[in-house]
């Protein structure tokens, strides 16, 4: 007999203005309709004919958001984190499905409410073959033409483990097709389930039940899984499977998913589902173990010893993964960026300064991200080789100039213009593996220097026409997009942005200028500190920033930026007090609206990005996969706003423009600026180099000392050899005296070619300065164009006269 546990509830415990860490039952939610049932498995609703819960109490289907993480949140010693890792939830997106015997949304709640019992009613009276608490989900779908195979991700939890293992308290879960044909046996007094259409078996072939006990993430050799937790309120789950079966291309199929209580109605079960797909391949029917154990989408397989793909014309192509530097036990990101490119005018190829901070920020949480860029670009971030070192050939492509890339649908991004390019320049056999990101012009909306195609997908577009930037702030959108790419929001888990402790390239306050770390700007990271919460209504002021596992020991002061009314405050060193209010007193409880809502009253978490990484998105990982792609992007949830729309302050900043000219001919001056972007004064250095040595420094000075928000202008002749053929690249690096890290790099590259104009032709100079272009015209030779290829020219929004007033606390 069982011994039956009171269901605890969990209040919310407020301490000096900071809430303790407790459950994430708010972020499941039952009752929720068959709309919310596809999309969380993602499936495209025009395969949809129908759905249905069959009578299933409403409470026993929920749909969760990312803020659950699965199976482990918090893993303890002695267990393979390798593993716990594998096994979290969502697989991809920020949503999946959750079927229970009781209340879906309680299996987020902490381990520690004894055993959780549920009783359902509708469909759920109890059976006299003792099948109690059924829930229900049967859908019908159309499968693709080309659709050979059909999958769900899923893993079942159950509060039955460990104790009642071998019991007739024997707790199943099925997925059938065509029909349910499941019965209920008793052999011995012990309950089973007979299913001969369920192909959702563990991987020794049984029904999974609490009795077969396999398969599962903790041990089962105790009565009570020891050192272990779930993340979930349920004492033991299985691991991660993938069930699959075959089907029929153009037919309609038929799925049955269903969870029981079996021997009574007591302590519940539940199931996590995730990705349905259709794939083009045959397959058995069953379930298997996703050999993932890194969870970076590609299985170990493909990183141990490479893949061999088949092109859509016949052959394959074999891509060598080891060779790349790709490690089953760590996690890898692998992008291609392709860059846009006019010949004599503008080249948006990626500088290596962008490259290696985009390196740094995944190195920094264990993330090694392989970027081919080029030939030069770093292939290995574990050994600094490129792919020309590697003798490895970059597929990475230089793209012809489009002034405006893609279509706008309302207040969506259209993606046609996009594909086109992507599949005449991005290879299919990199197509699981690789994101693939376009470095452009202008997208048809002003001010966006990123844009993901969706949460969780495996393509972005980086349009810096409006924009352009300094070293950080292309590295910044990069990482924006490729965050979003992995599932991450501008305000973590709950997406409340503006969050002053969420210390992420992701959160608007430091996505362009980075976290400010020991008083400096410019650190582009991810966030890997969690902190406690912060309550806006009971908020401390005497003790800085809230204190969490690992803050301690982290090595760094911390600087945080945050709202005071309309205006952007920056605080230097946020570890031992912070005037959250702004009224220039320390309070010891106060309230304040700090993240820019219009009310104090925002609970605002902080979170460790790399658990709510999902990398498996898009194509990624899903070879002979039916995947649809999104075809439009709302822009306002997946994009980057550039400075020019959001005015965040920085202590210390400076960006480099130079001049970019087509059609000069012989002799020229060369206008550049330095501006100092930051709210301190700065003495900067200026290092310029000429490689052919056309252009003459000698008049320039080694540094410039500028007012916070002021700029230096200042011109340097260039001479260009007659009818020569070689190519000049002309070379500005400014960094500050103070802090070495904060720095900007313009480079112009001047070439000669062949005249096409008559004489008294113009020329177009163009200087992005406060987002603006500037333009000029003149006399050119009769006899030869000469051009200037830009770079990487820089400006943005930061005149002193056009700042809101900025705040150091």
């Amino acid at each position: 007999m069982k011994t039956i546990y009171a269901y605890l509830t969990y209040p919310v415990l407020i301490c000096g203005g900071v809430v303790a860490d407790t459950a994430f039952s708010a972020d499941i939610t039952s009752n929720v309709s068959t709309e919310q049932i596809v999309n969380a498995l993602g499936i495209p609703a025009s395969q949809v004919i129908s759905i249905s819960t069959n009578g299933t109490e409403g409470t026993a289907i929920g749909v969760a958001d990312t803020s659950i993480l699965g199976i482990i949140e918090d893993p303890k010693s002695g267990n393979n984190l390798n593993l716990l890792l594998s096994n979290s939830y969502p697989t991809e997106g920020r949503t999946f499905l959750v079927i229970s015997t009781g209340w879906a949304e309680s299996a987020g709640n902490a381990n520690d409410s004894g055993k959780l019992s549920g009783s359902l009613g509708g469909l759920n009276t109890p059976g006299e073959n003792g099948g109690e608490d059924m829930a229900q989900i049967e859908m019908v779908l159309k499968a693709p033409n080309e659709a050979r195979c059909a999958s769900f991700d899923f893993s079942f939890f159950s509060d039955e483990y460990n104790e009642f293992i071998g019991s007739n308290y024997n707790d199943t879960f099925l997925i059938e097709k065509d029909a349910s044909q499941f019965s209920i046996n008793i052999v011995g007094g012990v309950y089973s389930v007979s299913a001969p259409n369920n192909f959702a078996f563990d991987t020794s072939g049984q029904v999974i039940s609490v009795n077969s006990a396999f398969d599962t993430v903790c041990s089962t050799s105790a009565s009570t899984p020891d050192n272990c937790s779930t993340g979930t309120t349920y004492d033991n789950a299985t691991i991660k499977l993938r069930a699959s079966t075959p089907v029929t291309g153009g037919e309609e199929v038929r799925f049955i998913i269903s969870i029981m209580d079996l021997g009574d109605s007591l302590f519940d079960s539940t199931a996590f589902i995730d990705k349905f797909l259709w794939r083009k391949e045959d397959c058995a029917s069953g379930a298997q173990q996703i050999d993932d154990a890194d969870s970076d989408g590609l299985l170990d397989e493909w990183e141990l010893n490479g893949v061999t793909v088949a092109l859509p014309g016949g052959g394959s192509e074999f891509v060598d993964l080891p060779a790349m530097g790709a490690d089953p036990n760590v996690k890898d990101l692998f992008i291609e960026l392709d860059w846009m490119k006019e010949v004599g005018f503008i080249n948006y190829q990626p500088q290596s300064e962008v490259l290696a901070k985009v390196i740094a920020a995944y190195k920094e949480i264990g993330v090694n991200v392989h970027i081919d860029a080029g030939p030069a670009s770093i292939m290995d971030p574990n050994t600094n080789r490129t792919w020309e070192a590697a003798g490895i050939t970059s597929k990475s492509n230089s793209i012809p100039l489009v002034s405006v890339l893609g279509d706008r649908s309302g207040d969506s991004y259209v993606w046609t213009a996009f594909d086109e390019i992507k599949s005449g320049n991005f290879s299919t056999a990199r197509r699981n593996i690789f994101h693939y990101g376009v470095i452009g012009h202008r997208s048809p909306f002003d001010g966006i220097s990123a844009i993901s195609r969706s949460l969780n997908s495996s393509d972005f577009f980086i349009p810096l026409g409006d924009f352009l930037g300094t070293i950080n702030e292309q590295a910044g959108s990069i990482l924006k997009a490729t965050g979003q790419n992995l599932a991450l929001r501008e305000g973590g888990r709950d997406n409340e942005k503006y969050k002053p402790h969420y210390l992420s390239i992701m959160n608007p306050l430091y996505s362009l200028d980075g976290v400010i770390l020991d008083g400096v700007d410019g650190h582009m990271s991810f966030s890997n500190i969690s902190m406690l919460p912060l309550d806006e209504s009971k908020i401390a002021e005497t003790t800085g920033l809230p204190n969490a596992d690992g803050l301690d020991d982290f090595d760094k002061i911390i600087g945080v930026k945050r709202f005071c009314g309309e205006e952007i405050v920056i605080t230097e060193d946020a570890s031992t007090s912070i005037d959250w209010n702004c009224n220039e007193s320390l309070e010891e409880v106060t309230s304040a609206d700090i993240n820019g809502s219009a009310a104090a009253t925002d609970v605002l978490g902080s979170y460790s990005d790399l658990e709510a990484m999902r990398f498996a998105g898009g194509l990624i990982g899903e070879s002979n996969s039916i995947i649809e792609l999104p075809r439009e992007t709302l822009v306002a949830e997946f994009s980057q706003g550039s400075p020019i729309s959001s005015l965040i302050p920085s202590l210390y900043e400076v960006s480099v423009i130079m001049q970019s000219s087509k059609g000069i001919s012989g002799g020229y001056s060369q206008k550049a600026l330095i501006r100092n972007r930051g709210t301190k004064d700065e003495t900067f250095s200026l290092v310029a180099t000429s490689e052919l040595g056309w252009a003459d420094f000698s008049a320039l000075p080694a540094s410039y000392t500028i007012a916070a928000g002021e700029r230096v202008e200042f011109e340097f002749p260039v001479t260009i050899p007659f009818e020569t053929t070689q190519t000049d690249i002309i070379k500005l690096v400014v960094a500050s005296n103070t802090h070495s890290s904060i720095n900007d790099i313009a480079t112009v590259e001047v070439s000669s070619e062949a005249a096409t104009a008559s004489a008294g032709a113009g020329f177009l100079t163009i200087l992005y300065e406060d987002g603006n272009p500037f333009k000029a015209s003149g006399g050119a030779s009769d006899k030869i164009f000469f051009a200037i290829l830009m770079l990487t020219i820089v400006g943005r929004l930061a005149g002193a006269n056009s700042r809101k007033k900025i705040w150091r606390k």
